[in-house]
């Protein structure tokens, strides 16, 4: 079965991304090039935002990325204080 295919049946209405940093994940079908992916206090999955003006960020919803979750993310936080979407 094509990758494609079996990541479509597996993902339902998820979008496969990396980030500047070289990290793959899944996020939102609403994702777009530039949001951001920030891991919440006390959440237990990183959440990717967009910026809706000078100000303030808007929720695209939770994402997975690949060696942040159940506490990676946490470790990492003196590597980078945010991961960008390409």
């Amino acid at each position: 079965m094509p990758y494609g295919r079996r990541l479509s049946e597996t993902g339902g209405s998820r979008r496969l991304y990396t980030t500047v940093n070289g990290y793959l994940g899944l996020g939102p079908e609403a994702l777009n090039t530039g949001d951001r992916i920030y891991l919440l206090k006390g959440a237990r999955v990183p959440f990717v935002f967009r910026s809706a003006d000078n100000q303030s960020l808007e929720l695209v919803g939770e994402s997975y990325v690949h060696g942040f979750m159940n506490g990676e993310m946490l470790e990492a936080v003196g590597k980078m204080s945010q991961l960008l979407i390409i």
